[in-house]
């Protein structure tokens, strides 16, 4: 009988840095996009767990080994991060730091990052959810279409919806299209599924995230539904396709306002926005300041005074530059390409993200999305002939 050893390696410690690094951005993101940021004590920890994460990564890259190809490629990423911060003026410094976190991860594991992800936000969902009953945090609700929207102490309902998604977008990475030795683990995920979806639906009243939450309860029952991403060629278009549409839309609702004018109803006036954008903000290899003012921590906001860029791509392209936006977008493509054969899953889950993506910010988000760090972290190779025969 062998002996299990669970010392850890010198070549594992790196790792181990990246992984509480990440975990104290993640609290960071928790305070930052919740009631507790408006209680000065909570605002100096965010503050201290934002640099101390950054640090961290910053002593993870340092100790990584690095073969000649990888060391250039970083240090080129690493360049293009610095020059970016100081042409913008340190405009975006979230920019800076989701690339620093992308170089971060490489060598890392993606399963434990997942792990650290998920568990802490489902904690913290509780934790605040709990708050919010002993009258300690507001539960700041908003009307919409005769129904209320419950944020559960956060500062939006849409936060607590990303935080949910992105949670159980994670689960379904974890657990599903995989042979478990207990029966019981499939049910306990599916029924976590089923609970964010349900807060979702019922009180969060996000629709594009009870739509995702209920494909990913399909995909984690049937399988086989991931069978048509081990088509390479399909899975790379897809997302260039998803964002193409993004800027499609918007023109054609400008062209033709009649034939669009329930689209735009539909995804709550979004079409009508970006319009109003691409034609106030041109496209820079930098991206630019753009002023919004939305509902988020303003339930009283008068309506002709809301503007704000809800699509991912919109915000990458005009926000963050031309430059950023390709990059992000190859990246992706880079990333569906090479795990297309060694896990078709995350391939799905990307796209869902990025459709996802079209209707809200947080897809750009690292505090919401750990997902980016898929670019150039270790990803596993999963059996694609036990998903498809499941």
């Amino acid at each position: 009988m062998t002996q299990k050893n669970n010392k850890i390696s010198w070549n594992e410690i790196p790792g181990y840095i990246f992984l509480i690094a990440f975990f104290c951005y993640i609290i960071d993101g928790l305070i930052t996009w919740s009631e507790l940021s408006y209680i000065p004590f909570f605002v100096i920890v965010a503050k201290i767990m934002l640099y101390f994460s950054v640090t961290l990564v910053g002593i993870k890259i340092l100790c990584t080994k690095y073969s000649h190809s990888y060391f250039f490629i970083t240090l080129i990423i690493l360049l293009f991060d610095f020059i970016f911060l100081e042409v913008t003026n340190h405009t975006y410094k979230d920019v800076f730091i989701i690339i620093l976190f992308i170089v971060g991860a490489q060598n890392v594991k993606f399963d434990k990052v997942i792990k650290v992800y998920v568990v802490t936000v489902i904690i913290a969902m509780i934790g605040f959810y709990l708050l919010v009953k002993l009258n300690l945090v507001m539960d700041v609700t908003y009307a919409r279409d005769g129904s209320y929207r419950h944020s559960f102490g956060f500062v939006y309902p849409l936060s607590v919806g990303s935080y949910a998604l992105f949670s159980g977008l994670s689960i379904l990475y974890l657990t599903g299209g995989k042979k478990f030795t207990s029966y019981w683990k499939k049910i306990f995920a599916t029924i976590i599924l089923l609970i964010l979806f349900w807060l979702s639906y019922k009180y969060y009243v996000a629709r594009n995230v009870s739509v995702i939450l209920l494909l990913s309860i399909l995909v984690e029952s049937f399988p086989s539904l991931i069978k048509p991403f081990n088509n390479k060629a399909f899975t790379i278009v897809s997302i260039p396709i998803i964002a193409l549409m993004n800027f499609v839309l918007p023109k054609l609702y400008s062209i033709n306002y009649n034939a669009f004018y329930s689209l735009n109803k539909v995804l709550s006036g979004r079409l009508a926005l970006e319009r109003i954008a691409v034609q106030n903000y041109p496209v820079k290899a930098f991206g630019q300041y753009i002023p919004q003012v939305g509902v988020a921590g303003n339930p009283n906001i008068i309506q002709w005074n809301y503007f704000y860029i809800d699509s991912s791509f919109f915000r990458l392209l005009l926000m963050y530059g031309s430059l950023i936006f390709f990059l992000w977008i190859i990246s992706y493509m880079i990333v569906v390409s090479k795990t297309t054969s060694k896990d078709p899953l995350l391939c799905l889950i990307l796209v869902l993200i990025s459709v996802y993506g079209s209707f809200d910010n947080s897809m750009i988000v690292l505090y919401f999305n750990p997902f980016m760090l898929a670019i150039l972290s270790d990803v596993r190779e999963r059996d694609k002939k036990e998903i498809i025969e499941r």
